[in-house]
């Protein structure tokens, strides 16, 4: 696994269990023990913590390190509803201007996601999930709901960063939720039809799978 995946691999590991309560508000995370943990070195582990630091989640103290930030768990689950919201507006409104080698050309990059899910690519499964949205987005005649959303992405607050147990547990449903997005565009399907498939699954993307969950829970 290259140094790329295992920092993708640390990420998701280390951001389940802050949002899931099992590193709290203060907790001191400790590089050396984490990679042990994950059986890695600490250089992913450390370019991990500056993701999550770009994303507010972590902060770094002089004296005692990375340590997880006091974040309001509701005020990031609005802010993810939000970027739901745009991005699903936007998908419905492109989707009229979508035309046939725009239609390939996602169904080539869903294919791809299935490989990446059999072969547990988690950095790679993370950019394409991404890039599938942003495709179909990109054709959104509203520019300043683009330009919105396009802040939304960049913020990362509902990241399509995903980690091993995310692609376990959600992976092949994510491509088959796709599959069907992609067959609506293509049937030419109404504005609210479009927009609640792409919000439900949208909704659905960041899911832990329970039996992560409950480990966490239980330390």
């Amino acid at each position: 696994m290259s140094s790329v995946s295992k920092s993708f691999v640390a990420y998701g590991s280390i951001k389940e269990q802050i949002i899931s309560g099992g590193y709290p508000a203060g907790a001191k995370l400790v590089i050396a023990r984490i990679a042990a943990e994950q059986n890695m070195s600490t250089i992913p582990v450390r370019e991990a913590i500056r993701m999550l630091e770009a994303e507010g989640l972590v902060h770094f103290n002089h004296n005692l390190g990375a340590q997880v930030a006091s974040v309001d768990m509701d005020r990031v689950a609005e802010m993810g509803q939000y970027e739901y919201i745009l991005e699903s507006a936007a998908t419905a409104l492109a989707a009229p201007r979508i035309h046939a080698a725009s239609i390939q050309a996602l169904k080539d990059l869903n294919s791809r996601l299935l490989e990446c899910v059999c072969e547990s690519e988690i950095d790679m499964f993370a950019s394409l999930s991404q890039r599938f949205h942003q495709m179909i987005c990109s054709s959104c005649p509203n520019s300043f709901l683009l330009e919105r959303l396009t802040e939304s992405w960049a913020k990362g607050v509902s990241s399509h960063n995903v980690s091993a147990a995310n692609i376990e547990y959600r992976g092949r449903a994510i491509v088959e939720e796709h599959e069907s997005l992609i067959a609506l565009i293509e049937s030419h399907a109404d504005y609210d039809s479009i927009y609640k498939a792409n919000r439900a699954h949208r909704e659905r993307l960041p899911m832990i799978p329970p039996h992560v969950s409950q480990t966490v829970h239980t330390r």
